[in-house]
């Protein structure tokens, strides 16, 4: 495993005189590490340094190259299983653990890529109290130029980069991905899979008497719940599907009462289709009632200035 440290991070941890090392022949097993303060609180940034797929964890106390290791290493893998590759972590990157070297950075366009990182981060610690480990989900859905995939695709997502990276490399003794999609972490996430979902939901209104009703855009909201449980891996039939089928369509009769609570649904598409969605999600138990507000606060407002 290679880890390619800042300047600052190499005098931190007493790292000496780094060597210029060509990329890692296992391109999962390339990192790069950057040491940052926000408000005299030291971070460091640790991204896969051609994905530049992220994590952030405490700096403070890291007075040699052991405890940062152990530190980066923990961080990485606790990360990873949190966003659901710890197989990843498991057969690509902990084989290669028990040698790691240290290096200088690859090239200015990844150290250039990494300091909009660093600026997103600082700006999300600074605003919000949200503990480091969780600002990783919000910066692998920055849009980087340097992961743009020509000129059609002027720039790209750090999780979309890595995992596209992982397909391409993961030993054929480990099980390829199903269709079941990690649970996004951030609203930003949550309104990208809920535009997936329309997506896909609009591919098969063909098929809408499949349930009970001829489907259009202005009524797509009937195929929100099938779309989660497609999504979630869950059976689409049986007690479980009917029991969600039933409670997303309920709601979205109660927020179109006229005598009652009206948010004008029948003339907003999209967010009935969000609202159906997000509280199939709800009758999962896969979110609670506060998240599920702040994802439709959030749809309410995005989908406003489409």
């Amino acid at each position: 495993m290679i880890i390619r440290l800042s300047q600052k991070l190499c005098t931190k941890i007493k790292a000496g005189t780094l060597p210029v090392l060509p990329m890692n022949e296992n391109p999962l097993a390339d990192w790069s590490a950057h040491l940052f303060l926000v408000k005299q609180t030291q971070y460091i940034l640790l991204s896969h340094t051609s994905s530049l797929y992220s994590i952030v964890f405490f700096g403070e106390g890291l007075t040699d190259e052991t405890k940062f290791i152990n530190r980066a290493l923990s961080a990485l893998n606790e990360f990873m299983t949190m966003d659901e590759l710890q197989h990843v972590y498991e057969h690509s990157i902990a084989p290669t653990i028990e040698k790691i070297q240290f290096a200088k950075a690859i090239s200015r366009s990844v150290t250039g890529s990494m300091r909009e990182l660093v600026i997103a981060a600082t700006s999300f610690l600074k605003r919000r109290e949200t503990p480091p480990h969780e600002i990783g989900f919000d910066l692998n859905e920055i849009l980087l130029s340097a992961l743009g995939r020509g000129q059609k695709m002027e720039y790209g997502e750090p999780k979309e980069a890595f995992q596209k990276l992982v397909m391409e490399h993961l030993p054929p003794e480990v099980e390829k991905p199903t269709g079941k999609r990690p649970l996004p972490r951030t609203s930003m996430s949550w309104f990208k899979e809920i535009k997936l979902a329309i997506a896909d939901a609009q591919q098969a209104m063909p098929f809408g008497p499949v349930v009970g009703v001829a489907v259009v855009d202005s009524n797509l909201f009937h195929l929100a719940p099938h779309i989660c449980l497609k999504f979630r891996g869950r059976k689409r039939t049986g007690r479980e599907a009917e029991m969600v089928i039933k409670t997303a369509l309920a709601n979205y009769v109660v927020n179109s009462d006229p005598d009652g609570i009206d948010h004008n649904l029948e003339r907003r598409p999209l967010m009935a289709f969000a609202l159906c969605y997000v509280t199939a999600h709800l009758a999962l138990d896969l979110l609670n009632e506060r998240k599920a507000e702040a994802i439709l606060n959030f749809c309410e407002d995005h989908f406003a200035v489409q």
